[in-house]
């Protein structure tokens, strides 16, 4: 019975995940500036410090860029491996569930992972996220394995090789096997194996010796990252921060609620949703340790503890999109907190408590996970305005508006470069103006000596890069006014640019105050607005001079 029900959250849960793989679109920006660089970098290139911003495993961008080898660089090729790690995630979900906790707590995680948008968004989004959960449900299994076989030297090798391969493959896999690290010798059979200090030893000191490396390797590059840094500095758990009891409560819900909810207020203020989830979740732990034993209870609940540790030093931010490999231990510890309150229950009433359960979960998560597969929110429609530009004035120069600091055009780089035979000096351009831009202090603008690093032809258009505006990363509705002087150089450069057309290009969510200030100084420049189009993810405006 158990297996047929959750054969069929499988299934739906697959169908909703190929339905938002085909339903997507165009890349989101971040998914876009990750794949700038799998395009136009070689194999050994990706083993570098990206650009734009961007981290990821080095067998997953290997991975990606297979996928575009075989497949040709397009959205589906590049979305490709997010999808397969997925749907994997659900029937590992199953079959690891039901090895640890039993059919009903296994059940009821593949449930809650069945349908939890955030999963179904990132299983079609160029990002590591779906992969980082497949490779924690890797790992749950390597360490099953090892309880259950605890004099096996195989086993144990098995587990050992597992996890150094994983940290690889996985930047928070050192989360779960800290938990491993800690949930190993808390079993008793293990402890009553000959010589299982000197395996636990062994096995620990790989870990702790591979992510050593990885981290002055690889890892130290992102946390030092300036930009990295300034954009997740909110989510740290700094001590000494004034709003550090904001912060941490934050992070709670973040760890907590976005598995398996992102549908609204319907369960309450998010004070009470965030309570209700830390009800369940301690509850869950207690479960597994009274049920389980203290092992499995800290291989779940254990990770959580160290990603805490490491946003307070400022290593690892804790953000819902960094804590997607834990999602697996999420639905194994509600999973196990909802059985064991169904065990209050007579014999004769448990089962039917449990589907009733399923029942509510799915009338509850389903219509939120259809909305994510039918209308995805990360959908771009990128391709549709790029069309309408060349459609109208395909010899225009395009101006390509920076709010911030860097210019924020990677969809526009990814869409109007052809890959057949990519324009290696352009894209080189791009990235290279990204660097620059987060190196240096705020320009005072573009200087008669830089103009031509940021204003070059392309094919029929010649692109002008943006000088930044310095707008803070605030709520858009909050944003400031821009300076009047940023206002006049970028509207001077327009104008200069224009023959007499030019377009205007901006991505995702932008200050509407700025570039209504920039179009003002069009206008006082004898520029006047003759056509604005909008689509998900990208605006144009087209203007003409006399």
């Amino acid at each position: 019975m158990w297996t047929s029900i959750a054969t069929g959250f499988i299934i739906v849960a697959g169908a909703l995940r190929l339905i938002g793989y085909f339903s997507q679109g165009q890349l989101y920006i971040d998914d876009a500036r990750l794949a700038l660089n799998i395009a136009s970098r070689s194999w050994s290139d990706l083993t570098r410090p990206l650009d734009y911003g961007q981290v990821a495993p080095i067998p997953f961008l290997w991975l990606e860029k297979l996928a575009t080898q075989i497949g040709g660089i397009n959205d589906y090729a590049l979305r490709a491996i997010p999808l397969l790690a997925g749907i994997t995630v659900l029937y590992l979900l199953w079959r690891v569930g039901r090895r640890a906790f039993g059919d009903q707590s296994a059940t009821l995680a593949t449930c809650l992972g069945a349908l939890s948008s955030i999963l179904i968004s990132y299983a079609s989004a160029v990002k590591q996220y779906s992969s980082d959960a497949l490779a924690t449900l890797l790992l749950l299994w390597l360490v099953l394995d090892a309880l259950r076989a605890t004099d096996d030297r195989a086993v144990w090798w098995r587990l050992t090789v597992g996890g150094v391969t994983a940290l690889w493959f996985s930047h928070p896999a050192v989360f779960v096997l800290a938990g491993a690290a800690l949930a190993l010798p808390a079993h008793a059979a293990v402890r009553a194996t000959p010589n299982w200090q000197r395996r636990h030893a062994v096995t620990t000191i790989a870990w702790v010796s591979m992510f050593a490396a990885m981290y002055f390797l690889v890892y130290r590059t992102g946390e030092r990252d300036p930009y990295l840094r300034g954009f997740w500095d909110w989510t740290f758990l700094s001590p000494g921060a004034p709003d550090f009891g904001a912060r941490a409560w934050r992070a709670v819900r973040a760890m907590l609620v976005p598995p398996i909810w992102s549908g609204g207020t319907l369960l309450g203020t998010p004070l009470f949703l965030g309570g209700l989830t830390t009800v369940a979740f301690v509850t869950g732990l207690v479960a597994m340790f009274r049920t389980q034993g203290p092992s499995l209870a800290l291989l779940c609940g254990s990770p959580y503890v160290a990603v805490l540790g490491a946003g307070m030093i400022g290593t690892y931010p804790p953000a819902d999109r960094f804590l997607l490999f834990a999602a697996p231990l999420l639905f194994f510890i509600y999973g196990s907190a909802l059985w064991w309150a169904a065990t209050a229950f007579p014999p004769w009433a448990r089962t039917p408590a449990v589907v009733a359960t399923l029942v509510l979960l799915t009338l509850g998560s389903y219509p939120t996970a259809l909305e994510e597969g039918l209308h995805p929110k990360r959908r771009r429609e990128t391709k549709a305005l790029l069309n309408t530009v060349e459609a109208r004035a395909p010899r225009a120069p395009v101006y390509l508006f920076t709010p911030r600091i860097s210019c924020t055009c990677s969809p526009w780089v990814l869409y109007t470069t052809d890959w057949s035979a990519p324009d290696t000096v352009r894209l080189r351009r791009f990235a290279r103006n990204w660097a620059d831009t987060r190196a240096s202090p705020p320009a005072e603008g573009i200087t008669p000596t830089s103009a031509e690093a940021v204003s070059f032809k392309s094919g029929r258009h010649r692109e002008l890069i943006g000088a930044g505006a310095h707008i803070p990363y605030v709520p858009i509705a909050q944003s400031p006014e821009p300076d009047p002087e940023w206002v006049r150089r970028e509207s001077d450069r327009i104008r200069g640019a224009a023959n007499p057309i030019a377009w205007l290009w901006a991505s995702e969510p932008f200050p509407e105050s700025t570039i209504a200030a920039l179009l003002h100084g069009i206008r006082a420049r004898g520029g006047r607005l003759i056509f604005a189009g909008r689509v998900l993810g990208a605006t144009a405006w087209e203007v003409e001079f006399p």
